[in-house]
């Protein structure tokens, strides 16, 4: 299956990318923004700026999905940039109704680094985020309850030749917590994550027993994935809805492959996988979680070309 990873940081993802790219690092250059890595080429022979537009245009992008927020969606046209990832996590909380939300996106751009920078800079502002009056920041940007970083790294060129970039842009608003926490009751449910199927919809809906609490999409080059984490009144609840799950499998025509209960994985002759698993951690809902959690997740691979 697909190498979708779930709420990985900025960093996390940076690393990923750069073993994936096949680039070292040669140093840090600067530009009048601060520092940024720059990625040498194992090529030994210099190539030209027609070629490297070239090589940035043929690489592989995703459509910037419709769920994606506008703003967001804007500053992707506003900076040239093209879609490589996606990532959106949504959590309800009992103490603060917009409740926990994270976005990250990765890009690429192309041009000079002082080009790059300032159509960066003008995005930037244009979202309103915090700390850009001075410049673009380094590091993570705290200014409560919004957090957000950019990552950069450029590929090696000539000095003020056009090269590509690529970028990861990571933003996280945090609920507000205002009094001690009570039991977790009938916490507001989260809609469906935008990458599951539609046959998923039904069986996490809403009821008595059971509410949608956490939602993540993934998209991105290899394949898209979609994570619900689901809370129950009781055990009971619990594992009739596994039993629920189970039967939406064989309809499916899924293959059982792994496990039983509340973890197991199925498979599809479409390049798609369906499994699930209690968690046991606290999800910071501003509530006393009482009841069972499981997380149901879904994965679909692109097909290999």
């Amino acid at each position: 299956m697909v190498g979708l990873r779930g709420n990985v940081t900025g960093l996390g993802l940076l690393l990923w990318v750069s073993s994936l790219w096949g680039c070292q690092g040669n140093g840090a250059s600067e530009d009048a923004t601060g520092p940024a890595p720059v990625l040498k080429s194992t090529l030994t022979k210099e190539v030209t700026t027609d070629e490297r537009r070239a090589r940035f245009h043929g690489r592989k992008v995703i459509a910037s999905p419709s769920a994606m927020p506008r703003p967001w969606a804007r500053l992707l046209d506003a900076v040239e940039g093209r879609l490589t990832h996606f990532e959106q996590r949504t959590s309800t909380h009992a103490q603060d109704w917009r409740g926990h939300r994270s976005l990250e996106l990765a890009f690429r751009m192309f041009g000079t680094k002082d080009e790059i920078s300032q159509r960066l800079l003008a995005g930037l502002r244009a979202l309103d985020l915090p700390g850009v009056e001075a410049g673009l920041p380094q590091g993570t940007v705290k200014a409560p309850p919004v957090a957000w970083s950019l990552e950069r790294i450029f590929f090696r060129a000539p000095a003020g030749a056009e090269r590509e970039a690529r970028l990861i842009l990571s933003w996280s608003r945090t609920a507000q917590e205002k009094r001690e926490r009570e039991r977790c009751r009938k916490p507001k449910p989260v809609d469906l994550p935008y990458t599951a199927p539609a046959w998923l919809k039904g069986v996490t809906e809403k009821r008595t027993t059971r509410r949608r609490i956490i939602s993540q999409s993934i998209d991105g080059l290899e394949g898209r994935s979609a994570t619900i984490w689901m809370l129950y009144r009781n055990g009971f609840a619990h594992d009739e809805h596994v039993g629920k799950l189970v039967e939406l499998a064989r309809r499916r025509s899924l293959t059982h492959v792994a496990g039983v209960g509340p973890r197991q994985t199925w498979e599809g002759s479409k390049n798609e996988v369906l499994s699930w698993s209690p968690v046991a951690r606290d999800l910071d809902l501003g509530c006393r979680i009482e009841g069972p959690v499981l997380a149901i997740e879904y994965q679909k691979s692109n097909p290999e070309e």
